[in-house]
């Protein structure tokens, strides 16, 4: 299970020396936090996402989202001094665990089913040696579940159907290769 808490700042704290640039993880109650504003650079407020995963989910589940995101700024104030003074009291939580499609949960291998279905994987790699596509004759595949960087992600999703457009184009490309010739009469 999986789920976030959203918090706005009027300052980006985590930008500060003693900061960060990317993602936190920590074992403050969150898993991991990150900055959900990076490509605003502009603009001097933000947005730290505070990302729960397995069990942690369960301590937040039925609490007021308000209270959790004011708990978990103070402790990423532990981390982030200043975090307490530029929050801006505005919290926002997913609500992935209430999804009936997600479920809460983003999609993963089990044990021991990566080395079983890796070879089902995009890989992307200017090295031809390491290059994989998922296409079976005419028939292409595409989704998240079959990219080997973002597994279970939209990135992925995106990736995969970039991949496949372009197999669907070179099968395309050698069909009208390989098509016989048609007489055309204009008249």
């Amino acid at each position: 299970m999986n789920e976030k808490i959203l918090a706005g700042f009027n300052q980006k704290v985590w930008r500060q020396s003693n900061g960060f640039v990317k993602t936190i993880s920590a074992d403050l109650g969150f898993a991991q936090g990150w900055d959900g504003s990076q490509r605003q650079a502009d603009r001097p407020d933000g947005e730290f996402t505070f990302f729960f995963g397995g069990k942690q989910v369960s301590t937040i589940q039925g609490r007021s989202t308000q209270a959790q995101g004011q708990r978990f700024v103070g402790l990423l104030e532990q981390i982030i001094p200043g975090a307490v003074a530029a929050v801006n009291g505005q919290f926002f939580r997913t609500q992935w665990t209430n999804n009936p499609f997600s479920k809460g949960a983003y999609s993963t291998f089990s044990p021991g089913q990566y080395t079983t279905f890796k070879k089902f994987l995009y890989v992307e790699s200017d090295d031809p040696n390491k290059k994989q596509e998922v296409s079976v004759g005419n028939l292409v595949f595409a989704g998240e579940q079959l990219s080997d960087k973002f597994y279970g992600f939209m990135d992925g999703a995106a990736q995969t159907g970039r991949l496949a457009s372009n197999i669907v184009m070179r099968l395309a490309e050698a069909s009208q290769a390989h098509a016989e010739p048609t007489n055309s009469y204009i008249s």
